[in-house]
């Protein structure tokens, strides 16, 4: 698979048919960002990108934060699994 750049490789990647979505930190002219973003998967095995959001690295923290408390509040029906 070739695609995306990510820093020391992407530190999240869920797979759901064509779609891998990523996050991982990115550099873009010059900034470094974190990238949450569905790539989509070619024939030939690259991958174009598709819908996401770019994080500021001084909000990276606050946005785990957040979502930290969300899951607190709002566990999912099934269990959540680490990806490995």
């Amino acid at each position: 698979m070739s695609g995306p750049d990510y820093i020391g490789g992407p530190v999240w990647e869920h797979r759901r048919r064509r779609e891998v979505r990523l996050a991982g930190l990115r550099e873009y002219r010059g900034a470094t960002f974190f990238d949450l973003r569905i790539w989509h998967e070619q024939d030939d095995g690259s991958l174009i990108p598709g819908k996401g959001a770019t994080i500021p690295l001084d909000a990276v923290e606050g946005f785990h934060h957040a979502l930290s408390e969300w899951l607190g509040r709002n566990r999912p029906a099934r269990s959540l699994r680490a990806v490995e």
